[in-house]
């Protein structure tokens, strides 16, 4: 079963476990926004912080090269205000609507910071083509729990865990590069902070404490307003 449409949720999640960030403090921090799409005249529901939000998008260099694209696979689903994703992007989407449509030039400290990421060099400027899909209250933490628990025993062994690490949606919306031995880290205080019988397996109740210290660590690290 496919992992795709959890995997921004997950990265959020991971990303308070390692606790880090790539500001870049002498780059501009203003998402540049073009409406392409304007929002329904009937629109009931505007993104705000902690929507859970489903969007499709596309992102590409300055000079056209693309190095994303979500409609190749599943919509994005991620919470907003919890940096599960780009600052860029989180900042870009906010007051949209089911069915609206944005472009967002977003500059490096925004996106990917001065060490880049695969096809994005660092210090690049990205533009990012997003759709709004859904903007959604809350997300079901046993659901995505379910959906990550490939082998359907109940439980989260490493591996399970690796499958979403590994991946490539993984990679693109992680807002900071990752080697492996990062990612081995990481892992392992996932396991040591939620895993409280040793087992090797994160069960249910493991998994969802496990996602409500990552929610409670994200928000606890968000930057205050005059920062942004």
């Amino acid at each position: 079963m496919s992992l795709t449409k959890y995997t921004t949720l997950f990265v959020g999640l991971c990303f308070a476990v390692v606790l880090v960030s790539c500001e870049e403090g002498a780059s501009p921090k203003k998402v540049d926004i073009y409406t392409i799409v304007p929002p329904p005249g009937d629109c009931e529901k505007k993104a705000k912080e902690g929507n859970v939000v489903q969007v499709h998008f596309k992102g590409t260099l300055e000079n056209g090269t693309e190095f994303f694209n979500s409609y190749e696979g599943e919509p994005i689903f991620f919470t907003l205000g919890t940096k599960q994703v780009i600052k860029g992007l989180e900042q870009g989407v906010e007051e949209m609507c089911a069915g609206e449509k944005r472009r967002l030039t977003v500059p490096s400290a925004l996106a990917y910071g001065s060490k880049g990421i695969d096809a994005v060099p660092g210090g690049a400027t990205v533009i990012l083509e997003v759709e709004m899909l859904a903007v959604k209250d809350q997300f079901d933490i046993l659901d995505q729990f379910h959906r990550m628990d490939t082998n359907k025993d109940g439980a989260l062994d490493a591996m399970e865990i690796v499958e979403v690490v590994n991946g490539e949606q993984f990679k693109k919306l992680m807002p900071m590069a990752m080697d492996d031995n990062m990612k081995e880290m990481m892992i392992q205080t996932m396991f040591t902070m939620a895993d409280k019988n040793r087992d090797g397996h994160l069960d249910p109740s493991e998994f969802t404490k496990l996602s409500k210290m990552g929610e409670k660590a994200m928000k606890k690290n968000k930057p205050k307003s005059d920062e942004l």
